[in-house]
């Protein structure tokens, strides 16, 4: 985020729905783990499987976006002085949720 940017450029609405997708998909995730099977469609015909490690990982990853959403809503809330830990935060868990969807994949092809 840019520094002169204005934290309250996304509307309150656009935030609650942020974090109610990222519920969303984070009850997805943890249905996956339950039956061991995490699928996301690549195309025509084409699904990812994700099992075992590979779908703990991406879980993990599920509960990154969540958490990044939250902070974003968390943002808007408190004052400018806050802000920029937030980014921090916010953007730090964006990183670590991308390594971890990175690793998943690749643990997942090494293992078909």
């Amino acid at each position: 985020m840019e520094p002169d940017e204005d934290p309250r450029a996304n509307t309150l609405s656009e935030r609650l729905w942020r974090v109610l997708l990222a519920l969303g998909f984070l009850a997805y995730g943890a249905y996956s783990i339950a039956v061991d099977r995490m699928h996301f469609p690549l195309g025509r015909r084409r699904v990812l499987e994700l099992h075992g490690e590979s779908a703990w990982l991406m879980e993990g990853a599920l509960v990154c976006m969540l958490l990044f959403a939250l902070c974003q809503l968390a943002d808007f809330f408190h004052g400018r002085g806050t802000r920029r830990h937030y980014t921090f935060i916010a953007n730090s868990l964006a990183g670590l949720g991308v390594l971890l969807a990175i690793v998943s994949v690749i643990l997942a092809i090494r293992q078909a």
